[in-house]
């Protein structure tokens, strides 16, 4: 799994793509491919407007953690309004894990759901996705995708850098193999998503 470090992006600067079967926009954070050339991971920020039918990802595992709004509602059926036994229910900060070849509906009762979305190709990836409410340290991985949300600026102390770094609100950062992080939080709201990935062999 080779990453190229980034410096903290801001999620506007980040072009929007159609989902996969073109009802929504997601934004890409950060993404690996295997030695085959195909996706082995992805981690991107979806913008969630309207009831509808989710994407399909045959051989990947999903983790969604709800940045805003929700709960994030996903159903067996086409029926909206709650009428429907959700299959999978994500709550807002709650990393919630779920199989991509599932044929799932999106019901949206009403404000736009903003959704940070973990893809991991089975037999070549894997994640592990932790919610930081206050200071914390997260232990090295092949790679590292950090993501601020609204509320408050987390201060970044990592292995190897000399100087503090810092990610505002809706800033992401890719770090390298091999890095620990202390990470302090500035301000009393906010969150920090850490999305640590490995390789699957």
């Amino acid at each position: 799994m080779m990453i190229i470090p980034k410096t903290p992006t801001s999620l506007w600067n980040v072009a929007p793509e159609p989902w996969k079967n073109g009802a929504g926009i997601t934004r890409t954070l950060a993404s690996g491919r295997d030695a085959g050339g195909n996706l082995a991971w992805r981690v991107s920020v979806a913008e969630i407007e309207h009831s509808g039918p989710f994407s399909v990802f045959p051989d990947i595992e999903r983790i969604a953690v709800v940045l805003e709004n929700g709960p994030l509602r996903l159903s067996d059926s086409a029926v909206q309004g709650h009428v429907a036994t959700p299959r999978v229910l994500a709550r807002q900060y709650v990393p919630t894990t779920y199989p991509g070849e599932l044929e799932l509906f999106v019901d949206v009762a009403c404000a736009p759901i903003r959704c940070l979305n973990v893809l991991t190709r089975r037999g070549s990836a894997s994640a592990d996705v932790r919610v930081l409410d206050a200071d914390g340290q997260l232990a090295p991985s092949p790679a590292t995708v950090l993501f601020a949300t609204r509320g408050g600026t987390w201060g970044l102390t990592v292995s190897g850098v000399a100087s503090t770094l810092h990610l505002a609100p809706y800033e992401s950062m890719v770090l390298p193999a091999g890095c620990s992080i202390h990470a302090v939080r500035n301000g009393d709201a906010g969150r920090l998503v850490a999305v640590r990935l490995q390789d699957a062999h």
